[in-house]
């Protein structure tokens, strides 16, 4: 299963690097939440005798599109091992638990994914302070890249040829990408801290 998670991502991602890149000009109904960010963190929770370490980001989404619109965020961390983890897979309460109450003051509201609605409406008065949480990746990793699909609904397809002769179709979708590095002795993940490489909006 790993295995073809794998390869299906190595697809995509030879797919979108042959897709132009997103509109500077976008269509009538084409739209884009507004996004803030701030440094990934990570923490660790201790369950009776593990330790368990996380990473977690927030996002600030806000609708200036002139409409409410839907909302299916889906949100990957991918390692330069060619390694790929959804968010918000096996995480147990406590941790999103643990997480709100560090950031209580400056982010009382904090949604999880599964916390969300379909929609966000429209303004300031309705945007939302979002929490995206990985366990902890591959320790051979010395850069990531953080995937946010969900954010615009614009999209684009590919073909891709198959070895078969059968081409394959992709749907590639505006997502923002937020790389970064992680300098230091990964035997001391503790100490280390990401740095800041890059913004993008890529077709995904």
């Amino acid at each position: 299963m790993k295995r073809a998670l794998i390869l299906f991502a190595a697809a995509v991602t030879a797919a979108a690097a042959a897709a132009p890149e997103p509109s500077r000009a976008p269509a009538p109904g084409i739209w884009t939440l507004d996004v803030e960010f701030n440094m990934p963190r990570q923490i660790t929770l201790k369950t009776g005798e593990q330790t368990q370490r996380y990473w977690y980001i927030i996002l600030t989404l806000t609708n200036n599109t002139g409409e409410d619109v839907d909302f299916y965020p889906d949100f990957e961390l991918m390692t330069d091992t060619w390694k790929l983890y959804p968010s918000d897979t096996g995480i147990t309460k406590p941790v999103y638990e643990k997480i709100k109450l560090i950031n209580q003051g400056r982010y009382p509201f904090l949604q999880t994914l599964d916390e969300t609605k379909d929609k966000i409406l429209q303004g300031d008065d309705n945007k939302i302070d979002l929490l995206a949480v990985w366990k902890d990746f591959d320790k051979k990793a010395k850069n990531i890249k953080l995937f946010f699909a969900g954010l615009s609904n614009e999209t684009e397809v590919v073909t891709i040829p198959q070895k078969d002769g059968e081409d394959r179709k992709f749907i590639l979708q505006k997502t923002l990408c937020l790389e970064y590095l992680l300098p230091g002795d990964p035997r001391k993940r503790a100490a280390q801290k990401l740095e800041f490489v890059d913004k993008s909006w890529v077709m995904r």
